[in-house]
């Protein structure tokens, strides 16, 4: 969640069947933790400029792997033809 961030009632549902209002309810108890930049998370190199757009990249790769609901993520075939892992 620290990442990701809190999930909203519609993402919850859609995560299982199994998700009940009381389990939403208890979701949201917590500190709102709104979603981090995953480019921000990922280490660069001395010269930024050079590794830019593969932090961009693969920051999108992430993006797409790392969904809460399952149906949303990135298969494993598109995954691999994705544009960070090309070269």
């Amino acid at each position: 969640m620290a990442v990701l961030g809190l999930p909203n009632e519609n993402t919850l549902k859609a995560m299982s069947k199994q998700i009940k209002e009381h389990h939403i309810s208890l979701v949201h108890k917590l500190d709102e933790m709104p979603a981090r930049n995953f480019e921000t998370l990922i280490p660069k190199s001395t010269d930024y400029e050079k590794n830019w757009q593969e932090v961009k990249e693969a920051a999108d790769l992430i993006a797409k792997m790392l969904c809460w609901v399952p149906k949303d993520r990135i298969s494993c075939e598109d995954a691999l033809k994705h544009r960070f892992l090309k070269e």
